[in-house]
């Protein structure tokens, strides 16, 4: 008898992990990170205006600021223990590309041992005002600066923060 449930038990946590690793590579070619080309080619449907820097600047404020601190030089406590640094924003130059759609990318598929995903935290909306804000720290964008455009709604999550 007590073979008998040691079988049963053994096939019942071999066949949990089996479904746990199937669903895992289920998941991980779901979110398959688009190639080179393609994201050099996506362009911000956002314009590089004053509003969306500000609704950038919300955001930020809640998912990275904690590594990338309040003046985008990627030089916090918490970086101290990170083995590959967050980039330095001011700088204007990037390790992953330099255009809207490769920074839009590492933000939502984050990089391999550094960047976290955030394709499951954010909105692609969110993204793209993620890519203007980070694109205020340094050199302006194609040399031009924010253009300061009507006030139109731009959609952002709710909940209010601050560097406070």
């Amino acid at each position: 008898m007590r073979g008998v449930m040691f079988l049963m038990l053994r096939f019942m946590v071999s066949a949990t992990i089996l479904v746990v690793v199937a669903a895992s590579g289920a998941c991980a070619q779901s979110g398959d990170v688009p190639s080179d080309s393609a994201v050099k080619e996506l362009q911000n449907p956002y314009p590089y205006a004053e509003n969306t820097v500000r609704a950038g600047l919300k955001i930020y404020g809640r998912q990275c600021l904690t590594c990338h601190g309040k003046d985008g030089k990627g030089k916090t406590d918490k970086t101290a223990e990170m083995p590959i640094k967050p980039v330095d924003f001011t700088k204007g130059k990037f390790k992953f590309g330099a255009t809207d759609g490769e920074i839009f990318r590492v933000i939502k598929h984050g990089t391999k041992g550094g960047m976290l995903p955030y394709a499951a935290t954010l909105k692609d909306s969110q993204i793209w005002h993620l890519v203007n804000y980070v694109r205020s720290f340094g050199p302006k964008k194609d040399g031009m600066p924010i253009v300061v455009l009507e006030e139109e709604p731009v959609p952002e999550n709710p909940l209010e923060s601050s560097y406070e």
